[in-house]
């Protein structure tokens, strides 16, 4: 569980649940994933799954330290979740994202979402950001 920091204030032997509940949603229901930036990230998930991402980023005695969860609301059949963290932890996030790509596999039907400051995409390109 290299996604995991040892900053992660969950006790140890809750951790592997958890990280089993994240790479199962990952694997039910993202449908993009990508950097933000050097400490920002964006999860979007198929709104039906609004229920159990809400509950798995507010779960337990804190919210994952270091990770800092925003839930969007739905928005065109998606959920995003923003994920940030201090700057000393952007490998971490890096390896999250990575683990959540992983899980999800092949079934990703579209990009990586890119920051609104990013240049425009090329025609015919799909754009999964929310608004």
């Amino acid at each position: 569980m290299t996604w995991i920091p040892d900053a992660y204030t969950l006790p140890t032997g809750d951790r592997p649940p958890r990280a089993a509940a994240f790479d199962a949603l990952f694997a039910d229901a993202l449908v993009g994933a990508g950097r933000l930036g050097a400490t920002r990230a964006r999860l979007v998930f198929a709104a039906a799954a609004e229920a159990r991402v809400r509950d798995l980023v507010t779960r337990g005695p804190a919210c994952p330290a270091p990770f800092r969860f925003t839930v969007q609301e739905p928005a065109l059949g998606r959920v995003a979740v923003e994920v940030a963290v201090p700057e000393e932890y952007a490998a971490d996030l890096d390896a999250l994202v990575v683990r959540a790509t992983t899980a999800a596999g092949t079934r990703l039907a579209a990009p990586a979402p890119l920051p609104r400051s990013s240049p425009p995409r090329a025609p015919g390109s799909r754009d999964p950001e929310l608004p």
